[in-house]
């Protein structure tokens, strides 16, 4: 009996340890927590004039090329006030083509960030800037290393990411873990590697949204770029429909959206504008059937597998998980429809692909990675990316 006793406490502790030496979401994917109180400061995000041996994160000279982030507010005041890095994002092999990856990526994602007197809290407003630097192999698995060291030190402290969501990360209560966490992405990271910035700026508080991207060109100019499957340069969403109420700051349940693309010119079996138009929908049952046959759209965009940025324009990309939740609240059953095309989790007993943010179910939140007020707010397409690049490396060890 003390045998058998030994046994299952020895199985029991192989399978508590059983996946804390394996990449999961948020050893990846990393979102910063915002202050808490208001006496304190975002003093551990760091801003755009950071630098280390790369340069600066943000050189003011590429941001100018930046439109307003948020209408209305002064962009160079954002700049030099608010501007913060709330998230970082971490992809060695953007193709998971280990024969063809392409330059492996750091991305940094910003936001203003304020103290918002009105909900007496640090809020982070709704407009965005991504920034994208290109590594080397060598210094990918360098950086990579490092941050295996960090989840080793967090795991030594109690704190491990198996089978959590995708959200802030469980370490960031820890100061000198943040400062290590920053330290080391500035060691990687600057002016002399950036080589893309895309924007999403606010135009009309949870109405107008611009995306547009810009890329370092051989000469060493910025140039705007096109937006894949389109022959735009920037593109926008649009959701004016009516809450019955103020719509500033909400999340949103109403949907009448639509993009500057005509439909004549977009692959058909991607238009989803029959769910999230009120002019294409007849508002009545009707609609189940058509909202249905655009399931797969839906689910491609937000499958890294079936679409990456290359190939998928940021409307789409941003929009899916607000045309989900709109077609899924009219018709509840439509959430049990099989899809081809839709992202499956590679490994069940590691990852958790549980969307646990406010995003989940909000129309008026296009955000892919931060916050929506002092929320954080991260679409499905992140995690699944997240799990699909912890998987590979994990494949790779």
């Amino acid at each position: 009996m003390v045998k058998i006793a030994l046994l299952l406490i020895f199985c029991t502790s192989l399978s508590a340890q059983a996946g804390l030496n394996e990449w999961n979401l948020n050893d990846i994917s990393y979102l910063y927590s915002l202050p808490k109180l208001a006496s304190q400061t975002p003093e551990h995000l760091m801003t755009p004039q950071d630098s280390e041996s790369n340069g600066a994160l943000l050189p003011l000279e590429v941001y100018k090329y930046v439109p307003n982030v948020v209408a209305g507010s002064g962009n160079i005041r954002i700049y030099e006030k608010n501007l913060k890095v709330i998230g970082v994002r971490v992809d060695p092999c953007p193709s998971f083509d280990k024969n063809n990856c392409g330059p492996a990526e750091v991305r940094m994602i910003w936001q203003p960030v304020e103290y918002d007197k009105d909900f007496n809290a640090w809020h982070g407003r709704d407009g965005a800037v991504h920034s994208f630097y290109h590594l080397g192999k060598k210094e990918m698995n360098s950086l990579l290393k490092e941050l295996w060291n960090l989840k080793l030190k967090n795991q030594s402290n109690g704190i491990n990411t198996k089978k959590l969501p995708l959200n802030i990360h469980p370490a960031m209560s820890d100061k000198k873990f943040v400062k290590q966490l920053n330290k080391t992405f500035l060691k990687y990271c600057g002016k002399k590697n950036l080589k893309k910035v895309t924007f999403m700026s606010l135009l009309v508080a949870t109405r107008w949204w611009r995306f547009g991207s810009l890329e370092l060109q051989s000469d060493g100019t910025w140039m705007r770029v096109q937006i894949p499957r389109t022959d735009l340069k920037f593109i926008d969403i649009f959701n004016t429909a009516s809450e019955g109420r103020p719509a500033n700051n909400i999340p949103g349940k109403a949907m009448d959206a639509m993009f500057n693309i005509f439909a004549e010119d977009y692959p058909q079996r991607d238009i989803i504008f029959p769910i999230i138009n009120n002019s294409y929908r007849q508002n009545n049952d009707s609609d189940k059937e058509v909202f249905a046959s655009k399931l797969d759209a839906i689910y491609r965009f937000r499958n890294p597998h079936r679409t990456n940025p290359g190939t998928l324009d940021c409307a789409s990309c941003h929009f899916a998980d607000p045309a989900l939740f709109y077609a899924t609240r009219r018709f509840p059953d439509l959430a049990q429809i099989t899809s081809e095309d839709k992202y499956l989790n590679p490994a069940p007993k590691l990852f958790n692909l549980e969307n646990t943010t406010i995003a989940k179910k909000a129309t008026r939140i296009v955000r892919a990675f931060g916050y929506f007020g002092d929320k954080a707010a991260i679409n499905q397409r992140t995690i699944n990316e997240s799990a699909a690049v912890s998987h590979w490396l994990n494949s790779r060890k």
